[in-house]
């Protein structure tokens, strides 16, 4: 399980445990325990209780743009 979570590091994910839910970017793996960045706080998760991850975009990176979220910036005359 940790080899899949490592692929999540430094990533906006939602993490429901079995006693909460967490909206936090993973930080590192320290053997069974997820490190996590919540609020300007640092949590250790026990991976053991973790029911699922969830990787989320990140708001402020969000592209806001691409081919079909494009704007129609012509104007008829």
């Amino acid at each position: 399980m940790n080899n899949a979570i490592t692929n999540l590091v430094g990533k906006s994910c939602e993490i429901e445990c079995e006693d909460n839910y967490y909206e936090a970017v993973i930080k590192d793996i320290k053997g069974d325990w997820i490190v996590v960045e919540e609020d300007d706080e640092t949590i250790y998760l026990n991976s053991y209780k973790v029911r699922s991850i969830t990787p989320v975009e990140d708001t402020a990176s969000a592209k806001k743009s691409g081919l079909f979220k494009r704007k129609n910036n012509m104007t008829e005359d």
